[in-house]
């Protein structure tokens, strides 16, 4: 304790006066407030500074990179798919390929292995790292994001099923194109339902002399797997909504009992045919969803069902496969000059 001594004069009086507690101003002072409001908004234009300068050395940290769109990859497979001998039957020169053993052997693995579910054999057999980049390449939310976490991973593992199955184990190479340190682009044709061949485009990687696909084209759709995904990816919820809803359309689709009597399948039949030509998902995928339905209704003998739908189809030339069904419908019923122009 500080002893203070007081002067002890007799004409010095000292008054103390009690200050009560609730009426002592507390809190910061105006000029401390003041302080704080400078330094922040000083603080505040020193990262808009900041950002406007790194956006001006870097415009892509802050702006989506330039992403493949739909029409660039069907450009540049159009050209692909123009190949002299590919229209045709199998090139001669394909199985002079140095590569080309080990590339039917990964197809023919790919042929006994594809049943439209993610089973272990088909997880194997597709690259799903590099599906995931290809995908973010052409995404409007994920473009920034090319690798993912062991968990996001695992989901694309358990979801991907690879291309469309083969109804047969007969399938024709047409074309090899070797992409230097990067695998291989490789054209070939099968039937994967519906009675018709049609031309498929798969993509490679190769790690240690292991082949995989990490991508696929329908030429009848127009669209590439990594396309189509990172447009799932990116949609709203009432588009996610509204795919769900198809997918389950297609799931009764494919569910009807076959022993049903023929008047009762063919109600059944129809309902679903119904349905699923009604599309709720994103739009850039309208079309390839129409051309199912049309090619389902050509398949079970309603082919002016199936011109019905294709008619409804606004961009036909995104989807090529459509002028090909509409020329076989025309042609099958004796629109022949109709059908020569829908083949052009």
């Amino acid at each position: 304790m500080n002893i203070v001594n007081l002067p002890q004069d007799n004409e010095t009086v000292y008054e103390a006066t009690l200050i009560d507690p609730q009426t002592r101003k507390s809190g910061p002072s105006k000029g401390c407030i003041v302080g704080i409001v400078v330094c922040s908004c000083l603080f505040f234009l020193m990262i808009i500074g900041l950002a406007i300068t790194v956006s001006l050395l870097r415009p892509d940290v802050f702006s989506p990179p330039s992403l493949i769109t739909r029409e660039h990859d069907l450009a540049e497979l159009k050209g692909f798919l123009a190949t002299e001998g590919l229209q045709g039957s199998q090139s001669k020169d394909v199985r002079q390929h140095p590569d080309f053993e080990k590339i039917d052997q990964f197809v023919s693995s790919m042929a006994a292995a594809l049943d439209d579910t993610a089973n272990p054999e088909i997880q194997k057999l597709i690259d799903h790292p590099r599906y995931w980049k290809e995908t973010s390449k052409r995404s409007t939310v994920y473009f920034y994001e090319d690798s993912l976490t062991r968990y996001e991973l695992r989901d694309i593992v358990d979801s991907s099923t690879g291309p469309s199955p083969f109804t047969t184990n007969d399938y024709e190479i047409v074309r090899i194109e070797a992409i230097p340190g990067d695998g291989y682009r490789v054209a070939l044709s099968y039937d994967y339902g519906y009675d018709a061949e049609t031309m498929f485009v798969w993509w490679l990687s190769e790690v240690k002399g292991r082949l995989r696909i990490y991508d696929w084209f329908s030429s009848e759709f127009g669209m590439r797997e990594s396309f189509e995904y990172a447009t799932l990816c990116d949609a709203n919820f009432a588009e996610s909504s509204g795919h769900a809803r198809h997918s389950d359309a297609e799931s009764a689709y494919f569910a009807i009992d076959e022993d049903l009597e023929s008047a009762e399948y063919q109600r059944e039949l129809r309902k679903y045919l119904k349905q699923t030509e009604t599309y709720g998902g994103p739009s850039s995928l309208l079309h390839q969803e129409q051309l199912t339905a049309a090619k389902r209704w050509a398949y079970h003998g309603e082919p002016l069902e199936a011109l019905r739908v294709i008619d409804n189809i606004s961009s036909p030339d995104l989807t090529p496969g459509t002028h090909l069904l509409r020329g076989d419908l025309e042609f099958q019923n004796g629109f022949y000059a109709e059908a020569t122009s829908s083949y052009q």
